[in-house]
């Protein structure tokens, strides 16, 4: 899943692709932004994003991501 990290003015800062099992890692400076998906396959969805992040100098935050596919 391709996951965006844009500034509060909505100017992309960073994009970056999921491993295989769904995780992912990125650093950024210090700052506000906000994360989203851009799209995602069909019939799935999440409810986590948008989602607004503020990092501080030296902080490290966890964001999970759950992503529904409709399978039940």
């Amino acid at each position: 899943v391709k996951i965006l990290i844009k500034s509060p003015d909505g100017r992309e800062v960073k994009s970056i692709v999921t491993d295989e099992h769904g995780r992912y890692f990125f650093s950024l400076p210090t700052g506000t932004y906000i994360i989203e998906v851009p799209s995602l396959p069909k019939a799935q969805f999440t409810k986590d994003l948008p989602a607004t992040v503020t990092i501080k100098d030296g902080e490290e935050i966890r964001l999970n991501i759950r992503i529904d596919t409709g399978i039940r």
